[in-house]
């Protein structure tokens, strides 16, 4: 009895953890999360004290050696991340064995989206003026399950996109897509 106990122990306070790391207040240290995936992914030696996040409303969102990091996530399509882990650590918490935490299975169909062309997009948005975009450094972290590359054809489309460099950590992969000449050196590799 005991080890259900611990199990649901460890299963709420991940549940809590999840959710606090997924909100708004967390954006910040989720953005120097994926910064560090992505260095750790290129296999660039640093130090944390060489990682930093900007205030809020910054164009940039993390700084590296030069690189000023735009940080994006291509999710799953129609997430609602916030309600899904609200819902799992109140599961979590009101669970009195094990199988209450099981959830029941849904069928869903099953899209492989193009990575390439939803990177693209992020990338062409009007959010930032091109005299902006030439000075950051997109960096899009994929979390949708089901995505594949593209081609070469349509990664030769980023270098329209007007950013000084777009890249992506994509699972474990790091993948330098567009680089301009002034764009920070490691990531000219």
């Amino acid at each position: 009895m005991s080890e259900e106990k611990d199990i649901l122990a460890a299963v709420r306070a991940s549940a809590r953890e999840e959710e606090r790391f997924f909100s708004n207040a967390a954006k910040s240290e989720r953005e120097l999360w994926v910064a560090r995936g992505f260095l750790n992914a290129l296999r660039v030696p640093f130090t944390e004290a060489e990682l930093s996040a900007t205030p809020q409303y910054s164009d940039a969102d993390v700084l590296f050696r030069g690189a000023r990091f735009q940080i994006k996530e291509i999710p799953e399509p129609a997430i609602r991340r916030s309600a899904e882990l609200k819902a799992s650590r109140q599961r979590a918490e009101s669970a009195i064995c094990v199988e209450d935490l099981i959830e029941p299975v849904e069928a869903h169909d099953i899209i492989v989206s193009n990575a390439y062309i939803l990177i693209l997009e992020r990338a062409s948005t009007k959010r930032y003026p091109p005299a902006v975009k030439a000075h950051l450094d997109l960096l899009c972290y994929v979390t949708r399950t089901y995505s594949g590359l593209g081609s070469e054809a349509e990664k030769r489309q980023f270098e329209s996109a007007g950013w000084r460099s777009i890249s992506c950590l994509y699972g474990s992969r790091a993948l330098v897509l567009s680089v301009t000449a002034n764009a920070p050196s490691f990531l000219k590799c």
